[in-house]
């Protein structure tokens, strides 16, 4: 619900607490807890109408912090939203080019992970429909489909679309009712 301009202006202003640099807009009361940029974080991969070099900046900020074992099992969905090929409110053109997500597959083939929430990334990444011209490399989609095993995951729509958004319990986390 937050226009282009806006989320533009937003990442414009604070983006740059996430890279370590000096902000255009100081946030009151100093620089924010390691919680608040988890949370900033969270909120710009959720912006879809973010200029291409923004989302890309920010794609390669996630993947270093995650390559040096730093962004919880929790919170690798990020991946999800960020390449993802189907936005939910702008249209298929603000999705990132395929290749960026080269260096994060490379990643994947070069030291695999086989926790459940790296699954989940990969399999909604490889199943979403989307333009032709978006789709990932059918070589990336085969090579890490096995290497995976994707072929025995399937989440119902449901689950998938709030895991998409972080909004699911870890998984493996139940809720019983009483």
């Amino acid at each position: 619900g937050i226009p282009e301009n806006f989320q533009n202006t937003l990442f414009e202003s604070y983006g740059n607490y996430l890279f370590g640099k000096s902000p255009l807009v100081k946030l009151p009361g100093g620089a924010p807890s390691p919680q608040e940029m988890k949370e900033m974080t969270r909120t710009f991969v959720c912006f879809e109408f973010l200029k291409p070099e923004y989302k890309q900046r920010l794609f390669l900020a996630i993947l270093q912090t995650w390559k040096r074992n730093k962004l919880d099992p929790s919170d690798w969905w990020l991946f999800s939203r960020i390449l993802s090929r189907r936005m939910q409110y702008a249209d298929f053109t603000r999705c990132l080019p395929p290749s960026s997500a080269i260096p994060f597959f490379e990643e994947l083939q070069r030291k695999p992970r086989q926790q459940p929430e790296l699954k989940n990334v990969l399999g909604s990444l490889f199943h979403e429909r989307a333009d032709r011209s978006l789709g990932f490399d059918s070589t990336w989609i085969e090579s890490l489909t096995d290497l995976y095993s994707l072929q025995e995951q399937v989440l119902e729509d449901t689950q998938a679309q709030r895991y998409c958004f972080g909004e699911a319990l870890p998984l493996g986390l139940k809720l019983l009712s009483s």
